[in-house]
């Protein structure tokens, strides 16, 4: 029980290491001692290594060196029948460890994607009102292009009848 607290705590920081501990104790418990409850904690602990590691060589690397250790240890703890008791290792290893361990990165990677769906949605927004904006900006700018020709073109009409009336020569006598 302490050492499960002590894994607990370790655990946020150093997921792998609280997880390997507790694989460790769990090859040194012997089977009468091995409870619902400490395979339980094996899962949880498991999950919460699949869930916060970004990296998954590591964890392969702890479970492929549990493996082995049972394999070597079985036939200390089993006797002549270290066969089944290194395939009931594997079967509890598998079961109850890799598969929450895989459920923890499966969780991780959803709402990795999840987050990143999100990102890229913010992005495609902030993109589509640059996009806007420039459109409305190419449209203000052509709008004052077409009243700059047209004020030009009304002002040089204006010239030109204000040029030909100082020119008519029946305005001065009337």
């Amino acid at each position: 029980g302490v050492a499960l607290g002590v894994c607990t705590i370790v655990a946020r920081r150093r997921p792998l290491l609280s997880l390997a501990t507790v694989l460790v104790l769990s090859l040194a418990v012997p089977p009468h001692f091995f409870t619902p409850a400490f395979s339980l904690a094996l899962a949880a602990f498991a999950y919460l290594t699949g869930r916060r590691m970004e990296d998954a060589r590591p964890a392969l690397a702890v479970f492929a060196g549990m493996a082995a250790l049972g394999a070597v240890a079985a036939p200390l703890l089993g006797g002549s029948v270290w066969l089944w008791g290194w395939l009931t290792l594997l079967l509890m290893l598998t079961s109850g460890v890799v598969l929450p361990w895989l459920v923890g990165r499966c969780v991780r990677q959803y709402a990795g994607l999840v987050s990143s769906g999100w990102e890229l949605a913010d992005r495609m927004e902030r993109e589509q009102k640059a996009i806007s904006d420039q459109a409305r900006l190419r449209e203000r700018s052509r709008i004052a292009g077409d009243m700059h020709d047209s004020l030009g073109h009304e002002l040089s009409l204006i010239a030109l009848r204000a040029a030909a009336l100082e020119v008519d020569p029946d305005l001065g006598r009337r």
